[in-house]
Order: C-alpha cells, then sequence, then structure tokens
C-alpha cells in the first residue's frame, strides 16, 4: 500500500522541482490563471491564488 502525503507536507527538493521552481516563478499572473484553468481549478480557486501570489511577490521586493 502506498502511503499519500499530508496536505501541507514540503515536496523533496529534487532537480526536477527546482526546475519547475523556476519556470513557475518566471509565470506571469495571466500564464498561471490558464495553467490552474488547464489544471481544473474554478475562478475562486484561482483568485486566491492570485491573492496569495501577489502577496508573496511584494514580500520579496
Amino acid at each position: 500500500m502506498k502511503l499519500r502525503r499530508r496536505e501541507g507536507h514540503p515536496l523533496e527538493d529534487t532537480e526536477d522541482m527546482k526546475e519547475w521552481r523556476r519556470e513557475f516563478e518566471k509565470m506571469s499572473l495571466i500564464d498561471h490563471e490558464k495553467k490552474l484553468k488547464s489544471l481544473g481549478l474554478d475562478e475562486e480557486d484561482i483568485e486566491e491564488f492570485k491573492r496569495e501570489i501577489d502577496a508573496k511577490r511584494k514580500n520579496k521586493e
């Protein structure tokens, strides 16, 4: 039986994850929205995502 990771646990920081993170950080919010829609998220989830990303970007400045 394969155990599922609990929500909130960080994934291992593999080379694939590092590459994905670099691509993710370069994406615009419009690109993020398109990607999230393709993954099946609804408008409410996407708006929450935008707020969180915007807050994180402001904290880095």
